[in-house]
């Protein structure tokens, strides 16, 4: 449970200006077991955050740490922070088809 914990704070401390609005970052094991109140304290500093769908999300979805949930607010988290970056996907480069067939042949000969 504390992973999941863990990336989400990870991924909002990415944001530094965003970051400010969430108040203090309170470390998993301060909780003492009490997974309710540190998933209680996340969802609240997502709100503060500015995640558009956090509304919908409960602490039950969170408790169990995996799942179709946790998923999306990890994607939408990496997606945030690829849009605040301006990244862009390149196109794949790949190797030449001689290069292939010459690597292909060579690794046959080693096997013969």
């Amino acid at each position: 449970m504390h992973v999941l914990y863990d990336i989400i704070y990870w991924l909002m401390s990415l944001n530094k200006e965003q970051n400010k609005k969430q108040g203090v970052f309170i470390n998993f094991k301060d909780f003492k077991g009490k997974i309710d109140d540190a998933m209680a304290k996340m969802i609240k500093d997502l709100k503060n955050f500015g995640l558009p769908n956090i509304k919908n999300i409960k602490v039950e979805t969170l408790r169990q740490g995996h799942g179709e949930i946790v998923c999306q607010l990890i994607d939408e988290l990496v997606n945030l922070e690829l849009y605040r970056r301006d990244f862009e996907f390149q196109k794949p480069t790949f190797p030449l088809e001689d290069e292939n067939e010459q690597s292909g042949e060579e690794e046959e000969d080693e096997n013969e």
